[in-house]
């Protein structure tokens, strides 16, 4: 019922561009209905898109930038809002249907793996995966897709993002191979990935000892995360369960050796 409403409104003169106070548009807003609707919002996401098409023809694609990349005034576009609500169908619909440079929309699918991540929702980060959304990536300060897996201590997440980052180091491996061509050996991205910090000089296992996961902890641990790797304090992980009293993530550490590491690299 509610896309037909939107449609007469719209017959009626509604504006698509409208946004309330926080600049959240018609799809922020969709992205905010309740689980009795949620159902049907790809459904409703369609309509708008179609709509949208269509009012774009008629001015000749003059006019502000598509509904899909405008972002509030949180800096989240609608593909990070409908990630955060767990809308797989939804971010696939958008991801589908944008054509913009990939460096822009790499960095919009960056911010919606990270959302979903933090949530824990694997299935919209398979499909954020599969639509080219690095769970390496940083931007900004903001840490990684693992940081956020490992801060919410969503174990099933980080494991999916850990492989996916294991394959691509064996993919770009396997393409060095083939080239014949002698390189220096260096560090594979998911070593990169396990010490790369965020604004705080955190790691993920630095994040995961502050939430209290002991599984993430095993789980980055076994990855190959430096356990004596220190925040911008001087803490390492160990230090920083303690003090965020997290005893059981403190025993997980305390109680495993440290990975063995391979040769070092210059």
């Amino acid at each position: 019922g509610q896309t037909e409403a939107a449609q007469a409104l719209l017959r009626a003169g509604a504006s698509l561009d409208a946004v309330d106070v926080a600049a959240d548009g018609c799809l922020h807003a969709l992205a905010r209905c309740d689980a009795e609707h949620a159902p049907r919002a790809a459904e409703a996401l369609s309509c708008l898109l179609a709509l949208e098409r269509g009012a774009w023809q008629r001015a000749s694609g003059a006019g502000a930038a598509p509904l899909a990349q405008r972002a509030n005034r949180r800096g989240e576009t609608p593909l990070v809002a409908f990630a955060a609500a767990r809308m797989t169908a939804c971010c696939e619909l958008l991801l589908e249907a944008d054509g913009r440079p990939d460096e822009e929309r790499e960095a919009d699918a960056f911010h919606a793996l990270r959302g979903a991540a933090s949530q824990g929702h694997l299935p919209t980060v398979r499909s954020l995966l599969a639509h080219g959304a690095h769970p390496a990536r940083s931007i900004g300060g903001e840490g990684t897709a693992i940081h956020a897996a490992a801060t919410g201590g969503h174990v099933d997440v980080l494991h999916v993002l850990l492989d996916w980052v294991r394959r691509d180091d064996s993919d770009r491996a396997s393409r060095d191979d083939a080239s014949l061509e002698v390189r220096p050996r260096r560090a594979g991205s998911l070593q990169d990935a396990l010490r790369t910090t965020d604004a705080e000089w955190k790691s993920a296992l630095l994040c995961a000892a502050a939430s209290g996961s002991a599984l993430a902890c095993e789980t980055l641990l076994a990855a190959g995360a430096d356990i004596e790797q220190k925040n911008g304090t001087g803490d390492t992980a160990l230090l920083v369960a303690v003090m965020h009293g997290n005893a059981h993530a403190a025993q997980a550490r305390a109680t495993r050796p440290a990975p063995r590491r391979g040769p070092s690299t210059p």
